[in-house]
């Protein structure tokens, strides 16, 4: 299952966990969300973002090129 999970920080930073995505998947529910906020007047800038294995998994639409 995907799922979302967003924590306010006291000093305005947002952290985003994405679990349950393959691939890319997670970045562009992430630029979609970003594309959100600033639609609402909100600055973001991404300060760090850190992949885990899920992102590393091969979903079946990748073709390994040599």
């Amino acid at each position: 299952m995907k799922t979302i999970r967003v924590e306010m920080l006291e000093d305005g930073k947002l952290i985003v966990d994405h679990s349950g995505f393959l691939g890319g998947e997670c970045m562009d529910d992430l630029e979609a969300i970003v594309r959100d906020l600033k639609q609402l007047g909100i600055e973001v800038r991404i300060l760090k973002q850190q992949k885990k294995g899920e992102f590393y998994a091969r979903t079946g639409n990748h073709i390994r090129r040599r």
